[in-house]
């Protein structure tokens, strides 16, 4: 009897071991958008997952300007058009989680659409350069008479 209950300890000792060691650290993932997808802006909803996460928070760096995200969607609002990369990396009283010795981040690309709607000369675009950008077309004219 005493043989039976001991290996049946060691059984459940085995299956706490082994339940333990198959528990990864947290991690990080973009839902939504699409990598290298095409956005309507100017506010743009980007929503993470986290899993084995509890305590500590998200920060948000899109083009190297940071926020504190608390949940699982962040807005990133009046972004010029162009190409953009969001960053989100777990923290902790502060500080960059590591795991394995690297930071834990996630990151995606997008670009937001331009403004069709802009015509005329020495019109800036989002890098600060000036162009001179087409004039619209002429009108159909009048039906009236």
């Amino acid at each position: 009897m005493d043989k039976k209950i001991f290996s049946i300890v060691l059984v459940l000792i085995a299956i706490v071991l082994i339940s333990g060691c198959a528990q990864s650290g947290p991690t990080i993932k973009v839902k939504s958008p699409a990598n290298n997808s095409t956005l309507d802006g100017p506010d743009v909803t980007i929503e993470v997952e986290t899993q084995n996460f509890k305590d500590g928070n998200v920060l948000v760096s899109i083009d190297n300007k940071t926020d504190y995200a608390t949940s699982s969607k962040y807005i990133a609002k009046n972004l010029l058009p162009g190409e953009h990369t969001a960053t989100f990396t777990l923290q902790k009283d502060g500080k960059d989680i590591l795991e394995n010795g690297k930071v834990i981040t996630a990151s995606v690309k997008f670009t937001i659409k331009g403004v069709e709607s802009v015509f005329g000369k020495g019109v800036k675009d989002q890098t600060g350069t000036t162009k001179d950008l087409p004039t619209p077309p002429a009108f159909p004219p009048s039906f009236k008479k």
